[in-house]
């Protein structure tokens, strides 16, 4: 999958991205897609949008997760609530030990999935 899932609509129909520009919502694909465990078997997560922390905290909170299953677009409803963004690699990896699923084959830390919002 291409592109930012972050998007605005514009009132001659053209979404625009970070650095995209779309004809049609590139967020349509998820609109009524089934809600899953982030431990489905097959599972890759396409995009993580976080939200910036309140000072003083490091944690970012979870905006939300979207994914693939095969050819079926989803969503990951059980993320973790905050995730420390001076050690977020780290807490991910604990995060998926604890349920047994190896994070690294998530597709969680591929280029451009984690959507860091300022």
């Amino acid at each position: 999958m291409s592109g930012y899932i972050d998007s605005m609509k514009y009132d001659d129909g053209i979404y625009l991205g970070s650095d995209k520009i779309w004809s049609e919502d590139p967020k349509a694909p998820w609109k009524g897609a089934r809600e899953v465990p982030w431990t489905e078997p097959g599972l890759k997560i396409v995009r993580l949008a976080l939200l910036p922390p309140d000072f003083p905290l490091p944690y970012y909170d979870v905006s939300y997760c979207l994914g693939m299953v095969g050819e079926e677009h989803v969503k990951v409803i059980d993320c973790p609530i905050m995730i420390d963004g001076r050690t977020w690699k780290t807490d991910f990896y604990k995060w998926g030990k604890g349920a047994g699923v190896y994070v690294k084959n998530l597709g969680i830390f591929d280029e451009d999935v984690i959507r860091w919002r300022v």
